[in-house]
């Protein structure tokens, strides 16, 4: 059968490991003090087996017994250990117990969490009185107060602060504060003396006229000041502690007929740091209580209680007030309160059982099997297959999600208290019927900066951003004001915003972004220039705000987004190298390749390419993250495409639609960027385009039909061709060569064709990718009728070659095959086919007249199109070779087989002419993404191509620039050669 000290370790098995420092406390020195009680006849005096129901004086009943110090310091330890295991063996039982006949999980953490901080704040109290006691005589004690400003039912360390009265040197005291640390520490729980660390002069305590003369300077660390506003008196002078709160503590609570300078600075810092955790990301394979929630709950009942003047200072009984004296904001506060509960009880749990870390990690064996004993001490079970500690995770993250959407509401409430309160509200908030008081003073950007200092290191703005934002008259007299300082005396003021945005990163980028925006109304171009570059020459010397940065980026893409964009070439490469180094954290390095990524792309796209994902930015910034994930965008494309028939009307059709192909033309380019092959991206370019092309047209002829009296029926008559590049199946063409064909001389059917025509063109041009439409200018319409055809190439000349090879190259988007078999009857065969040698022998002769200009030096070598050798002219050897063997197709890489079934004797310079083509497309397509919707490659401007391509590491690399460009016309001058001889072998 056991004794008492054996159930008591069986007991404590169920305990974390830690715990065995007290059961060896217990077993070291049992023995000896049992024999000391039972010789003094005081064993029925002390309670060793079970909790006791005197602590103070049977503590003094435990000194007694020990013949000097050191045996005082034993007996009394291994007490406080008895007493210590008793108290979280019975915590267990008595929550197993509650749950079991309580239906409400929360009232009964609530009440658990509540018993354990006052159980574990009076046997700690009373054990440090006693070692006070045994280290410093109560006569030479100064007067001082100890409080605990932490959390009451932490069992991994134990706040402290230490006040004393300021009168004269304490050593002594000093001294005995430290024993007493080493006693905690080898014995029992660890002090830590926060305030003291930050405030006093003698080591351990600090005196009220100190505290003055830190914090009357300005606010220091919020941190700091959120403990002095718990302060709860463990043990010490009830009046010094009064004295304390009145001239310290009460100066951040909301005084309504006074100065509340203080309660501002407090606020701004506790909100900045509440919204610094809100974006904190959650760890994908591990929990920190603290840091997910708890810190938040916390920061938000310490600045709701300076606003209401609630003196308590336990955070369950802090928000019983706050439902009383603000009912309107109650739902919000009872989600705290669950939240706080379940998440305390749990993080208590977990650190009673398992280790007292803060970092829960989920995808270990061991720390699974403890969260199942967590979860089933909280009431948890599991069903079938799902475990307890399943449930128990899933609530955990609902609690977590749910604290954070409640700081969203009750920062709001903060913030207009803050926008009534502000020493800044003067001169930004315009009065009725009087000038506005920041027309009265002197220099609002000096004024500015010299009000910021005292709110040094705060981070909460959104109270003075949101004037600014909305008052253009205010916005142009700050910039006004400020440019009307000296140039010298302007750099020094820059430099100070500067600094501030290092520690109010949202606020100055939201200032620097409305100065870029508002550049034309109010002339703050070169403004916004100066700041943005001495913040980015600040920020570059500090590698700890990268994560801050990352963390903006993640919650406000939009924001860092607006930032670039007005940023010059040479400032955004800056800011991006400021991105390039690698981060401890797994989550934060995810997010910083992400931004690194996003900072490359501003810096390195061309305007052509940067208005298709600055317009998708504008509509889902929450798409920016995918940006370096071009499936993810694509699966996005293909969800929004999907969903465009459910919608409700015409206009949210097609604004969808143009949606779904900004997307595909980001997700394209961007592959591009990254070296995805020509091929595949030219087939999923055309794929994109002919489903947005084919979709509208069927839109807008829906619309049309719509808004028509009566109905007509194009039956098989009308058909959209596309000629040009989109017709070739090829990428990022500036424009759509667009044929709308109509196979009827009926004038009413030809009003209804163009109507649709029309709505299209509207949409088209919205996009952004201006659509051409051949035989418009010839014949004043959108729509060509076959008869309009037959005339215009009855008379064949010059211009009647030019439309010939564009409309025999043509790929039908929309239209039947009965109207394809017309189209080629009627048009093709006669007009084309037919007189196939006249067309062949124009198309022969414009090769030989570009070439000429060429040698002239009128077009350039690196013109890429137009080059010898060019693209030109392998679109028009193909289709000198398409009409030759009277074949009628697209002229797309599909012609290889079919060509080379028709020269068999030329099929590697086939190879090499379609080879060439993708190599010279390719290198026009990164040119168009990376500089400028131009044919003509500028060696200087081949930077980013150069890198992508693979000729250099860097961009600025004059050796990788020089390769590719000799490279390009290399392969021009061996394609020149090639179509030379096709010419000369058909007599051309």
């Amino acid at each position: 059968m056991l004794d008492d000290f054996g159930k008591l370790k069986q007991r404590t098995q169920e305990l974390g490991n830690h715990h065995r420092k007290y059961l060896h406390l217990i077993a070291s020195n049992k023995d000896l003090l049992i024999e000391r009680l039972e010789d003094s006849g005081a064993i029925d005096e002390v309670h060793l087996w079970s909790a006791s129901p005197d602590l103070s004086s049977e503590m003094d009943v435990i000194c007694s017994l020990g013949h000097d110090q050191k045996e005082q310091l034993a007996f009394l330890g291994s007490f406080l250990a008895h007493q210590f295991l008793h108290m979280n063996i019975r915590a267990v039982d008595v929550l197993r117990l509650s749950l079991s006949s309580q239906w409400n999980r929360s009232k009964v953490y609530r009440d658990f969490m509540l018993q354990m901080g006052t159980e574990l704040r009076r046997l700690t109290a009373a054990y440090m009185d006693k070692l006070l006691e045994l280290f410093l005589p109560a006569e030479d004690r100064p007067t001082y107060v100890i409080c605990g400003v932490g959390t009451r039912a932490d069992q991994d360390d134990l706040d402290l602060g230490i006040i004393d009265d300021g009168v004269q040197p304490h050593d002594a005291f000093n001294k005995a504060i430290g024993k007493i640390q080493r006693e905690m520490l080898r014995r029992a729980i660890p002090l830590h003396f926060h305030l003291s660390e930050h405030v006093g002069e003698q080591g351990f305590s600090a005196s009220i006229d100190e505290f003055e003369s830190l914090l009357d300077r300005e606010i220091q660390d919020f941190i700091i000041i959120t403990e002095m506003l718990g302060a709860q008196l463990i043990m010490g002078d009830e009046d010094l502690f009064n004295e304390f709160q009145q001239r310290i503590t009460d100066r951040y609570f909301y005084n309504l007929l006074g100065e509340n300078r203080f309660h501002e600075g407090y606020l701004r810092g506790m909100m900045g740091e509440i919204r610094t955790l809100q974006l904190r990301k959650l760890s994908s394979d591990s929990i920190h209580p603290k840091r997910d929630a708890l810190r938040i709950i916390k920061g938000l009942l310490a600045a709701q209680k300076t606003v209401y003047g609630i003196r308590e200072v336990n955070a369950w009984r802090i928000i019983d007030e706050l439902k009383t004296k603000s009912p309107g904001l109650q739902p919000e506060y009872e989600a705290l309160e669950e939240a706080l509960s379940f998440i305390e009880v749990f993080r208590f749990l977990y650190q009673l059982v398992e280790v007292q870390e803060e970092k829960i990690l989920l995808k270990e064996e061991g720390s699974r099997a403890q969260l199942e004993l967590v979860a089933e001490l909280m009431g948890y079970q599991g069903v079938g297959v799902v475990h307890g500690y399943d449930h128990l995770l899933i609530h955990y993250h609902e609690h977590v999600q749910a604290v954070r959407a409640t700081a969203s509401v009750l920062l709001q409430s903060l913030h207009k208290h803050l926008e009534d309160i502000s020493v800044f509200a003067g001169f930004l908030r315009r009065q009725r019927k009087i000038e506005a008081p920041w027309k009265q003073r002197d220099n609002i950007a000096t004024e500015f900066v010299v009000a910021l200092r005292f709110f040094r290191g705060t981070k909460f703005w959104d109270d003075v951003m949101t004037p600014i934002e909305q008052d253009d008259e205010l916005l142009a007299a700050f910039v006004e004001d400020f440019m009307s300082l000296s140039e010298e005396d302007r750099h020094v003021w820059v430099r100070r915003y500067a600094k501030w945005g290092e520690v109010t990163i949202i606020a100055l980028l939201r200032l620097l972004v409305l100065l870029f925006q508002k550049r034309r109304q109010i002339g703050s171009r070169q403004l916004f220039h100066e700041l943005a570059t001495t913040f980015i020459d600040r920020i570059s010397r500090r590698a700890d705000l990268i994560p801050r940065l990352v963390a903006v980026f993640e919650h406000y893409p939009k924001l860092l987004n607006d930032f670039l964009v007005g940023l010059s070439q040479d400032e955004k490469e800056r800011f991006a190298d400021l991105c390039e180094g690698e981060v401890w954290s797994t989550e934060i390095e995810t997010v910083r390749k992400n931004l690194h990524y996003f900072c490359r792309l501003h810096h390195s796209a061309s305007h052509y390419f940067r208005r298709f994902f600055l317009r998708v930015v504008d509509r889902y910034p929450e798409y920016i993250p995918y940006f370096n994930q071009p499936e993810r965008l694509e699966v996005l494309a293909k969800g929004i495409f999907a969903r465009i028939d459910s919608l409700p009307n015409f206009a949210q059709k097609k604004e969808d639609l143009g949606t779904y192909y900004d997307l595909e033309f980001l997700r394209v380019g961007l592959e591009c960027m990254e070296g995805v092959g020509s091929q595949k991206i030219n087939a999923d370019f055309t794929e994109f385009v002919d489903n947005y092309l084919q979709t509208l047209f069927d839109i807008c002829k829906r619309e049309v039909a719509f808004n028509s009296e009566t109905r007509i029926r194009t039956h098989d008559l009308l058909a959209l061709y596309a000629a040009g590049g989109h017709g070739r199946k090829l990428a990022f063409d500036d424009d759509y060569d667009l044929v709308i064909l109509l196979n009827s001389n009926d004038s009413e059917i030809r009003a209804y064709c163009t109507k649709i025509i029309s709505r299209l063109n509207r949409e088209l041009v919205r996009r952004g990718t201006m659509p051409q439409y051949r035989f418009a200018e010839h014949f004043g319409d959108f729509v060509t009728t076959f008869t309009e055809l037959h005339s215009f190439f009855s008379d064949p000349g010059t211009e009647t070659f030019i439309e010939m090879s564009q409309l025999l190259g043509a790929r039908k988007i929309v239209g039947s095959r009965k109207f394809a078999n017309a189209f080629y009857d009627q048009i093709v065969r006669p007009h084309f086919l037919d007189r196939k040698e006249e067309f062949l022998s124009q198309i022969a002769g414009e090769i030989r007249s570009r070439h000429e200009a060429v040698d002239a030096g009128i077009i350039s070598a690196l013109e890429v199109k137009e080059t010898k050798g060019g693209l030109r002219d392998i679109e028009l050897l193909l289709l000198i070779l398409m009409a030759r063997s009277e074949m009628y197709q697209p002229v797309t890489q599909e012609l290889r087989e079919p060509l080379i079934g028709q020269f068999p004797h030329r099929e590697k310079d086939l190879d090499r002419i379609f080879e060439a083509f993708r190599y010279l497309k390719s290198r026009r397509d990164l040119y168009r993404l990376t500089v400028a919707a131009e044919d003509e490659i500028l060696p200087t401007e081949t930077g980013f191509m150069a890198r992508i391509l693979g000729y250099c590491e860097k961009p600025n690399c004059p050796e990788g620039r020089q390769r590719l460009v000799d490279n390009m016309i290399s392969t021009t001058q061996e394609i020149c050669g090639i179509v030379y001889s096709f010419l000369d072998e058909l007599g051309l």
